[in-house]
């Protein structure tokens, strides 16, 4: 497994169930969710259903959901390329026995026979592959008049805006103001002198790197998280540990640096309007014919581009 691969799946094992983000959540999610119904009401046919590149299957949950209202018997799909957490507790008892799950698989390769999808969906999943390549192993698993339905990011969606500011913010907690360093020196320091000059050197840096973060981001969890972290370390500071306090601070900083890189890694696969038009390119040159692309708004806002495409026969 890659780098990047294991950070997804310390995500996906956290029990995510997608990639959406938690802005307003509940003011978009069924709408949604109510397209995507509609979506595989209107393109499931006889052939089966893929989930691609599907983090926790929660595509696939829907799919599996909706065949059944339908008694419809479709086979599905679900491939990620990091590990899924299949628990009865994301997925339900149902689709975890009746989804097909292909977890650690690179989309470019999909263990499935050729030309019997129906269908194949993916939410903020697909651009993270090699989507030239999996657009033409697609092209081979789904067959003549099948339908792809994909949600992918928008470089100007609410989604992305936030997570270019949450970027910024921790692109400087851990390698500008390196926060956590300054963090564990002080409690160090304080865990093995107690109060000294130098003890008060290091609070004083520690509360002015505070300070700025405080003052120049409007996303503070990520900080709030250190700051109740400190809190509680420092309220315990002498019955803890040498290695309890490296160890906590080591644990947090650790999953700041791979939210860190999640949110580069969204940030870097979104799609301008230059890019969206390249890749329905693409599609063409592999026998998908364009049935429609716009950009879908929610009450909440822009928040992806809507792709749908037909494979030719």
């Amino acid at each position: 497994m890659d780098e990047m691969a294991s950070y997804w799946t310390q995500y996906w094992q956290g029990g995510a169930k997608s990639t959406l983000s938690d802005i307003d959540k509940s003011a978009y999610g069924i709408e949604v969710s109510n397209k995507w119904s509609e979506s595989i009401k209107e393109f499931c046919q006889q052939g089966a259903v893929l989930d691609l590149a599907c983090g926790n299957g929660d595509l696939a949950v829907q799919a599996c959901n909706v065949l059944q209202a339908l008694d419809k018997h479709n086979d599905v799909y679900a491939n990620d390329y990091s590990e899924i957490m299949l628990d009865k507790k994301v997925q339900g008892e149902f689709a975890l026995k009746k989804v097909k799950w292909i977890p650690s698989t690179d989309a470019v390769n999909l263990p499935i026979e050729s030309n019997c999808l129906s269908l194949a969906v993916s939410q903020f999943g697909f651009e993270y592959t090699n989507t030239n390549l999996v657009i033409q192993e697609l092209s081979r698993v789904i067959y003549d008049n099948g339908h792809l339905c994909f949600l992918v990011h928008h470089d100007d969606s609410f989604i992305c805006k936030q997570s270019k500011k949450e970027f910024k913010m921790y692109q400087d907690m851990l390698n500008v103001t390196k926060i956590y360093d300054a963090t564990k020196n002080l409690l160090l320091e304080l865990k093995i002198t107690k109060e000294t000059a130098i003890t008060e050197k290091l609070r004083t840096t520690l509360n002015n790197k505070l300070g700025h973060l405080y003052d120049n981001y409007d996303d503070k969890s990520g900080l709030f998280e250190l700051i109740n972290l400190l809190k509680k370390l420092l309220a315990n500071i002498e019955s803890i540990s040498i290695d309890e306090i490296e160890s906590s601070i080591s644990t947090l900083e650790r999953q700041s640096m791979a939210h860190f890189k999640r949110l580069e890694h969204m940030i870097s696969v979104s799609f301008s309007r230059e890019t969206i038009e390249q890749l329905m390119l693409e599609f063409k040159k592999s026998n998908f014919m364009q049935v429609k692309l716009e950009e879908l708004t929610t009450s909440v806002g822009l928040l992806g581009w809507w792709i749908i495409v037909k494979k030719q026969s």
